[in-house]
C-alpha cells in the first residue's frame, strides 16, 4: 500500500482539522473526506489509489473542518462538517444528503449551531437507510 495524493494544498500553517474514511455496507467502495483551504471534500475509489471525482460542499461558509461521511444502502452519501470553529471557539454542524451518483438532494441539508469547543462530528447510516449526525 502507498500513499495517494487526493488534493495538493500548499500552506504554511496547521490546519486543525480531520478526514474521515469509511466503506459502503456492499464493501467494495472507500469513501474519504477532507478538508483543503476551508472547503470540506468527499471521493470514492472501487481500486487502490483511483478515485472518483471529488465532490465539493455545496454554497460557500467560513472555515469548513472535520468532515465526516456515511453512506446508506441506496448509495447514497451524508457529508457532515463543522463551520466556523476555531482555537478554543465552538461552531456549527452542516451536512449534505447526495444521491448514488454523488448529485446534491436539494433537500436534504441543513445547519444547526451548537458544536462545542474541541468537538468535531461523526455520522453513519441506520438501516433505515437515513442518516444520523453525532456532534
Amino acid at each position: 500500500l502507498k500513499p495517494t495524493p487526493v488534493q495538493p494544498w500548499e500552506i504554511g500553517h496547521c490546519v486543525m482539522s480531520s478526514a474521515a474514511l469509511t466503506s459502503a455496507p456492499r464493501g467494495a467502495e472507500l469513501f474519504a473526506a477532507w478538508e483543503t483551504e476551508e472547503q470540506v471534500y468527499f471521493a470514492s475509489s472501487q481500486s487502490e489509489g483511483k478515485f472518483s471525482a471529488l465532490v465539493r460542499a455545496p454554497g460557500k461558509a467560513a472555515k469548513r473542518k472535520h468532515p465526516a461521511v456515511a453512506v446508506n444502502s441506496r448509495g447514497e452519501v451524508l457529508l457532515a462538517w463543522t463551520e466556523s470553529m476555531g482555537w478554543e471557539k465552538g461552531g456549527a454542524v452542516a451536512w449534505q444528503v447526495y444521491d448514488a451518483q454523488h448529485k446534491p438532494i436539494i433537500y436534504a441539508r441543513g445547519r444547526l449551531d451548537g458544536v462545542p469547543v474541541w468537538s468535531l462530528v461523526a455520522a453513519y447510516a441506520k438501516a433505515d437507510n437515513s442518516f444520523v449526525v453525532v456532534y
